[in-house]
């Protein structure tokens, strides 16, 4: 899907950069978006990622949102 295409592409860009908080946002957005799809697997898989580096930033505010969304 074109939705899943710019994710790639913004997280690349924020890998390449080395900024991790945007690319929690890119990993959340595509958590979410997989599960609105029933994709769960790979929900989890993104969410994971996304709340390792929040953690790894001290962002507590997105960590708690995203804690949420997945359900902990």
């Amino acid at each position: 899907k074109e939705s899943y295409a710019y994710y790639e592409t913004s997280l690349a860009i924020y890998r390449r950069l080395n900024f991790p908080f945007g690319e929690a946002e890119v990993l959340a957005g595509l958590g979410k978006l997989a599960i609105l799809e029933g994709q769960y697997d790979l929900a989890r898989k993104n969410l994971d990622v996304a709340i390792s580096l929040y953690k790894k930033i001290g962002d507590s505010i997105n960590l708690s949102w995203i804690l949420l969304r997945k359900g902990e």
